[in-house]
């Protein structure tokens, strides 16, 4: 009896901490770099080339958001937040030249 109930605590403690994972801010700690994915392919308008619009998409919980609305999320209020404030900084730098796949180091 004492041994199943062992078991049943190793067993049970992964999946409770599984969703947990934020930091103290309530932020879910996730890879900030994301993955770049073309939401509209380059066309040809009118004669005017119009480049393909790319997007940088962060992983939640198994669940696929773009940058922006995991900041509107989860970093609202938060500036002193590590995870945020990379997150803000990338964005800035997305929105002048376009989504790319390597940043400045420390990012």
């Amino acid at each position: 009896m004492k041994t199943a109930l062992v078991l049943s605590l190793l067993f049970m403690t992964p999946l409770t901490s599984y969703g947990s994972s934020t930091d103290k801010d309530g932020v879910p700690m996730v890879d900030i770099h994301g993955k770049i994915i073309v939401v509209k392919p380059a066309t040809i308008s009118n004669g005017w080339h119009v480049p393909e619009q790319r997007v940088r998409m962060i992983s939640v919980n198994d669940k696929q958001i773009p940058l922006q609305e995991f900041l509107l999320t989860y970093c609202q209020g938060k500036f002193q937040n590590e995870t945020c404030s990379r997150g803000v900084t990338i964005k800035h730098m997305d929105s002048s030249s376009g989504p790319r796949e390597h940043l400045p180091k420390g990012l």
